[in-house]
């Protein structure tokens, strides 16, 4: 988790909103380990100072779910689309708090 954790920091730091998590699936069939860590910290509110919200991108189907679920620019939007984000069950989108800090665990 070190890595996610600088990673986070270094977006905010670079003032980014948006940061999407590529932990992939996994080839069980019931989610990788690593995507079941990232999402186990996540609901226990690891970087709850610094991430405003997060979706699990299996969640947004089409660009009617994104704007059900969250409000984006169009640019992330248009990202989210075109980098084949959209129901992506090996990512997740991590909306980020603006200037706020974490140290590394």
């Amino acid at each position: 988790m070190v890595i996610l954790d600088q990673s986070i920091h270094a977006s905010i730091c670079v003032g980014l909103k948006a940061l999407v998590v590529i932990h992939g699936y996994g080839s069980s069939g019931m989610g990788g380990r690593i995507r079941n860590a990232v999402r186990h910290e996540l609901q226990n509110n690891r970087w709850a100072d610094c991430i405003q919200e997060y979706i699990y991108c299996e969640q947004l189907h089409n660009r009617d779910a994104i704007k059900n679920k969250i409000r984006l620019s169009n640019l992330l939007e248009a990202s989210l689309v075109s980098e084949g984000i959209l129901n992506n069950f090996g990512s997740t989108l991590l909306l980020l708090h603006r200037e706020r800090l974490i140290t590394t665990q």
